[in-house]
């Protein structure tokens, strides 16, 4: 059971489901407004223009595309500007060329497509720029980076992150140095080089990837008696992501309570584990191995002990979403995850999520598998002790 929360977005958090709500006013109201973050990315699209037919430069772009640091096929501004130090002067040149052409345009004046000029501003839009307390990167993502010829002229293409179409609006320069202002849709990205210009969800505030707050665990440690529940494969039929905003980031939100009596649940704490792994078109309706431990985090001991019961979702996690309200019947709390889209699975109280409901038996028999699905969409557990 689930329910979109009208505050549209909330900062990051780990174990505490009670966000401060000038953080969500502020960050709800940056993203409602529909004005800084895309006209970041705009002014990063404008600006890439003068490059655009730079050969040098689509090399430098393309090379750094190959690596997919964060595996998929995109690269931060800010790690180009590290290579090209001159980026914002150049941005600053392609904007008054091209700028006010663009700005004549009716298909992006009436989408708030405005761009910025001044230093600060540009230097934001290159090397991240802020949304309440956290700090959005912008990117370049090819979609259809292995089917497009990479020598081409890249239409950019400004991945709008609020909107729910699947065409954007692009720029293209042809050899002449003639621009054109064109809706991208996904046939034209399979047979044109595009560069999406995007916001990275990744990366932490300092342009970073992220790392996993709860480690995984080997399973060769069974010297003690703590019994433990994981996440050891996942299988989605969905994306739920379009065509420009690359793979899944798939996540896990987990809270351990004492198996709830009537209406009371004992525990408010909700832990996230975002982007455990990343998943494309060709890894759809396929077992994808993750081994992500789930810490209880109830305030007790961190193992799953009788009369407990886990409560667990997975989703995609979007950086630049609101909040989603989860329920867990009869639990009253409300826990809360960040997503575009509904979870691919939700379990809790009454589902086969007890202690009870995991093998139990003396002497424990570890690594024992167990598979729970939501549709088409599969999560297979293990509960052994570490």
């Amino acid at each position: 059971m689930t329910k979109y929360i009208s505050i549209l977005a909330a900062l990051f958090f780990i174990s505490c489901s009670k966000i401060p709500t000038t953080d969500i006013a502020n960050l709800a109201t940056d993203i409602k407004n529909n004005e800084k973050s895309v006209s970041m990315l705009n002014t990063v699209g404008i600006g890439l223009l003068e490059l655009s037919n730079d050969e040098d430069f689509k090399n430098l772009v393309h090379k750094q595309i190959n690596i997919a640091f964060d595996d998929d096929f995109n690269v931060l501004l800010k790690t180009i500007n590290d290579e090209k130090s001159d980026l914002r002067s150049i941005f600053q040149q392609s904007i008054q060329k091209y700028g006010a052409v663009i700005n004549k345009n009716s298909n992006t004046t009436s989408l708030n497509y405005t761009y910025f000029q001044d230093n600060i501003k540009l230097g934001n839009a290159i090397n991240g720029f802020k949304m309440a307390q956290e700090v959005w990167y912008s990117q370049i993502y090819v979609p259809f980076h292995k089917e497009v010829d990479l020598q081409d002229i890249p239409t950019i293409a400004i991945g709008n992150i609020n909107t729910k179409s699947d065409i954007l609006i692009g720029y293209k320069l042809d050899a002449y140095g003639n621009l054109e202002i064109l809706n991208v849709d996904e046939q034209y990205a399979k047979t044109h080089l595009t560069w999406v210009i995007s916001v990275n969800e990744s990366v932490n505030n300092d342009g970073v990837l992220t790392t996993n707050l709860v480690k995984p665990q080997k399973e060769s440690n069974t010297k003690n008696n703590e019994k433990f529940v994981g996440v050891t494969q996942i299988k989605i039929s969905d994306k739920k992501e379009k065509w420009w905003q690359g793979k899944a980031d798939v996540s896990f939100g987990w809270s351990v309570i004492n198996t709830p009596s009537g209406t009371g649940c004992n525990n408010t704490n909700w832990n996230e584990a975002l982007e455990t792994i990343k998943i494309g078109n060709n890894d759809l309706n396929t077992w994808k191995t993750i081994n992500q431990t789930l810490a209880s985090g109830n305030g007790n001991t961190n193992d799953l002990e009788t009369g407990e019961t886990i409560l667990f979702t997975m989703f995609e996690y979007d950086k630049g979403a609101g909040l989603r309200e989860l329920l867990f019947p009869p639990c009253y709390h409300s826990y809360y995850y960040r997503s575009d889209d509904n979870f691919y699975a939700a379990w809790g109280p009454n589902q086969s999520m007890d202690y009870a409901d995991f093998p139990n038996a003396q002497p424990h028999p570890n690594w024992t598998y167990r598979t729970k699905s939501d549709g088409n969409e599969h999560v297979k557990f293990r509960y052994y002790e570490r």
